[in-house]
């Protein structure tokens, strides 16, 4: 079986000739081209009884890589879990416009304020539920900047605890969130961010625009409620640490192009986005 590591190996100088990268970018796949290799390092042990030695070849640690981003995950799901409070959680994913997805990749600086606005939506919604007891409650936020597709679409997964707290009040649960307040809610919070960091006299033109436009807000989805805090860990987690692609659906290598198999079982070439 081919994998990612040696498509890169073959690949990588030419493409980048091509096709210029990000400096994060170029670090972080030259780190899995030399993973695991003897050359670059690695540790030696010894067993004290049968005299035996065993090489074990230092790794990346890149997320990007199949075989350190599969630890990376298992790693931060024991972590994310340990944060947890028990009670069920609400699988939240916060989208925006598409004429919005050029700003953020011109200067991903930006891109903190997608963290932000999302944070802001909730916690402003449950303040508003008791001025007086002033509810708040811990979210998990990651960013994922591109869609199945593969193309640019930098997007929050957020994980809501059904329970928050508040003055007077150590524990409160809620079951319900009105998603189509949301929706308006997180594109009034994300674009009155935007501008403060924009301030562009073409921006404001597009915010304008976007407000007669999309009338019931940006789109947000749930996923179904998961009672089980582990499978909701393991659900998210998946987008902080994710390989570039699953080597399973790697068919075959020819003349430097990977056949792929895609979700729906018909294999094609992928060599355009690669």
């Amino acid at each position: 079986m081919v994998s990612p590591q040696r498509i890169f190996e073959d690949n990588w100088d030419e493409f980048v000739k091509l096709h210029p990268v990000r400096t994060v970018v170029d670090f972080e796949v030259r780190k899995v081209i030399d993973c695991g290799k003897l050359s670059k390092g690695f540790y030696l042990y010894e067993c004290e009884i049968c005299d035996k030695f065993k090489i074990v070849p230092f790794r990346c640690k890149s997320r990007v890589c199949n075989c350190c981003g599969y630890q990376y995950q298992k790693f931060r799901a024991d972590a994310v879990k340990h944060k947890l409070i028990n009670c069920n959680h609400r699988h939240i994913v916060f989208t925006i416009a598409e004429e919005l997805r050029i700003y953020f990749r011109r200067d991903r600086e930006l891109l903190h304020i997608l963290f932000q606005s999302s944070a802001d939506t909730i916690s402003q919604w449950l303040a508003d539920q008791n001025k007086k007891q002033r509810l708040t409650c811990g979210m998990i936020s990651t960013l994922h900047t591109f869609g199945r597709d593969l193309k640019w679409n930098p997007h929050i997964h957020m994980l809501v605890p059904l329970c928050a707290t508040g003055n007077g009040v150590p524990f409160k649960k809620f079951n319900f969130i009105p998603f189509g307040m949301l929706r308006k809610r997180f594109m009034t919070t994300l674009l009155f961010n935007l501008k403060k960091a924009v301030n562009a006299p073409r921006f404001n033109s597009l915010v304008n625009q976007l407000y007669k436009s999309k009338n019931n807000g940006f789109y947000v989805y749930a996923y179904a409620k998961l009672t089980n805090n582990e499978d909701v860990v393991n659900y998210m987690v998946r987008y902080i640490g994710r390989p570039v692609i699953a080597q399973k659906r790697i068919l075959s290598y020819e003349n430097g192009l990977p056949l792929l198999l895609n979700r729906s079982s018909k294999s094609q070439n992928l060599a355009s986005k690669f």
